[in-house]
């Protein structure tokens, strides 16, 4: 007995593919974000030099586009599908 695809918010099956990749891809996000945020903190809590002040706003700059990501990709299927 073969299971049906999950339906999406309009009762459209989506392919099973599509549903584990983004999956994926929510994981590695929430993944990425705690890491970044991790980071964060252990910069912030050492001494202010430019040297860690620009290895700051590079992670904050990954921490804005793994937030950033799941958002967009609601926003890009709800427009398409």
């Amino acid at each position: 007995m073969s299971e049906t695809p999950p339906r999406n918010i309009r009762g459209q099956r989506e392919p099973r593919a599509t549903t584990t990749l983004f999956a994926f891809l929510h994981h590695l996000c929430a993944f990425t974000l705690v890491s970044a945020l991790a980071i964060e903190f252990t910069l912030i809590r050492s001494e202010l030099t430019l040297a860690s002040a620009r290895r700051l706003l590079m992670t904050d700059t990954v921490y804005g586009i793994a937030a950033g990501l799941p958002a967009g990709r609601r926003a890009v299927a709800g427009v398409l599908f």
